[in-house]
């Protein structure tokens, strides 16, 4: 799993890192730290990588404003974006980050809740046909029934 981690975040220029995730583990009480931990990859990437490593960008989203502080100090001068635990915040901060990376404009953050709620909805269906249970869903399944369900959607 190390190598296949390290190849995605060479490969990616944009990645997003939600340190509210990092939550106590229910059996051994003790915390993740997987998300600071990658989002530390990155920054050493950008740090010390070539040019196009060096062209790395992330968003870094927290709980509540000063959260990450708590356990990741050494953040000076990056401000991570609270979200509060509202799905529709998070995905207006993905949305405004996005956009100035973006080539087109993006659909506002309500619409891609409304989609968002409407892929899970249809998602059960989509899993029929492989025979997949949610809870067995590996990333590479969501990455495909997100593209099956894109391309079932009608044409805008």
């Amino acid at each position: 799993r190390f190598n296949r981690l390290m190849a995605l975040i060479g490969e990616c220029t944009l990645s997003i890192h939600d340190l509210s995730r990092v939550e106590l583990d229910t059996h051994t009480k003790l915390p993740r730290f997987n998300m600071p931990w990658e989002l530390g990859v990155c920054m050493g990437a950008r740090e010390f990588g070539d040019k196009t490593q060096q062209k790395k960008d992330f968003l870094i989203l927290e709980r509540s404003r000063g959260d990450c502080f708590a356990s990741c100090s050494d953040l000076g001068g990056i401000d991570p974006e609270a979200h509060g635990n509202s799905p529709v915040s998070v995905i207006q901060h993905v949305r405004v980050w996005l956009t100035g990376h973006a080539k087109n404009s993006l659909a506002g953050p309500e619409a891609i809740n409304s989609d968002y709620k409407s892929f899970q909805r249809d998602l059960p269906g989509i899993l029929e046909t492989p025979r997949i249970r949610r809870d067995e869903m590996t990333f590479v399944d969501l990455r495909r029934a997100v593209k099956a369900w894109l391309a079932a959607r009608p044409k805008a």
